[in-house]
């Protein structure tokens, strides 16, 4: 199962960047933890949050793109090292950053999304859990 969610997270991005979410990968009651992100700072539940998120971020920030350098087994847990580009909406710079998330799955379904704006604050987190 563990090789399968990792493949599901490849290709999750994959559709993000081609501009859709597959939203049968959530369960309802995720929790996606943006306090340690770049964008956004707070937690959001279920996946009318996690809608509302991105609409958050998409007033902002234009031609987001995650590649996915890594895609690192915990056991319950992955961690993905991420590339992340954007643009400021409405003006040419733009954002290039090395970032991390970690996903936690339970029964095939994320249950627990944390996004972090640097690859080193994601590994202390999970050093520290």
């Amino acid at each position: 199962m563990a090789s399968a969610d990792a493949d599901r997270l490849r290709r999750a991005y994959e559709r993000f960047n081609a501009g859709s979410v597959d939203w049968s990968m959530f369960d309802p009651a995720v929790r996606n933890d943006h306090t340690s992100g770049l964008f956004l700072d707070g937690v959001f539940y279920g996946t009318e949050g996690v809608r509302a998120a991105f609409e958050e971020i998409a007033t902002d920030w234009d031609d987001l793109q995650f590649e996915a350098e890594d895609v690192i087994d915990l056991g319950d847990r992955y961690l993905v090292l991420l590339h992340m580009r954007a643009r400021v909406r409405g003006s040419d710079a733009q954002l290039d950053a090395q970032v991390a998330h970690v996903w936690e799955f339970r029964d095939g379904r994320v249950v627990n999304w944390d996004v972090y704006g640097d690859r080193e604050s994601a590994r202390k987190a999970i050093r520290l859990s």
